[in-house]
């Protein structure tokens, strides 16, 4: 596919367009993940307290809404830092520090 691009003389312009859609799924699937590592958090029991099942509402939603949540946890994380969903726990503060850094 580059190859034939650069053929058509749309080489760099394909180039700039391919690394950026790899950017962004990479960044999709760090955030994928950090939603994962949320939701098993949240489901396993491996915080100290229930404070973000509890203060959520988790175990009255689908699973769709928890993974939904995580994801926003995720992204608020990575980008900004901040989140209505903020850790309780030791346990939870280190995940949420160690997927920041």
């Amino acid at each position: 596919i580059m190859s034939q691009a650069r053929k058509l003389g749309h080489g760099s312009t394909f180039q700039i367009t391919v690394k950026i859609l790899r950017l962004v799924a990479m960044i999709l699937w760090i955030n994928h993940l950090g939603s994962c590592m949320w939701y098993l958090s949240v489901t396993s029991g491996l915080g100290e307290s229930d404070a973000w099942r509890m203060d959520l509402a988790l175990d009255y939603r689908t699973v769709g809404f928890q993974y939904l949540i995580g994801l926003y946890w995720s992204i608020t994380a990575m980008f900004s830092g901040s989140s209505f969903v903020w850790p309780q726990s030791d346990k939870e503060c280190l995940l949420s520090t160690g997927f920041i850094v």
